[in-house]
């Protein structure tokens, strides 16, 4: 599901452009399963 950039976010990244730059265009909502590491690369799986 689409995760618009907040305010909060924005200021405890201390990025002044964060939520212009990001709105309609990143964020996703999950639920983390698993503690762990993800990288560049590795594959992300949707499980419904």
């Amino acid at each position: 599901k689409l995760c618009e950039p907040c305010l909060e976010l924005q200021n405890k990244l201390q990025q002044t452009n964060f939520v212009k730059n990001l709105t309609h265009r990143g964020g996703l909502r999950c639920e983390i399963l698993t503690s762990g590491l993800i990288t560049v690369n590795d594959d992300i799986v949707l499980i419904n």
